[in-house]
């Protein structure tokens, strides 16, 4: 993964987080669909599978229209209700736009 996690670093806008195999991001909605849009590109060449079934993308009420528009297709939820997430992914919060598995 630290391949993987070096060549998403590159992504301007977007900040991400890794645990063992756990990967989450923060940062601009367009960041974060470059970002998710190279991970799933260059993950499963190595061996790693992004499960967008899995993936949350929490976001300001504001941006749900513009996120909705962005990730169409994709498989990942969107939700603007961080507090109901907050609980889903063990009391962790995210601030802004947010894309991460739970």
């Amino acid at each position: 993964t630290l391949s993987i996690i070096k060549d998403l670093a590159l992504i301007d806008g977007c900040k991400q987080i890794w645990y063992a195999d756990d990967d989450g991001a923060r940062g601009r909605l367009t960041a974060l669909k470059t970002w998710w849009d190279r991970l799933t590109y260059i993950g499963p060449p190595v061996g790693y599978f992004p499960n967008a079934g899995k993936t949350w993308l929490v976001v300001k009420p504001e941006h749900k229209e513009e996120a909705t528009r962005l990730f169409e297709g994709t498989g990942i939820r969107i939700t603007e209700d961080a507090l109901s997430m907050e609980d889903a992914i063990g009391g962790q919060r995210y601030l802004g736009a947010a894309l991460g598995s739970m």
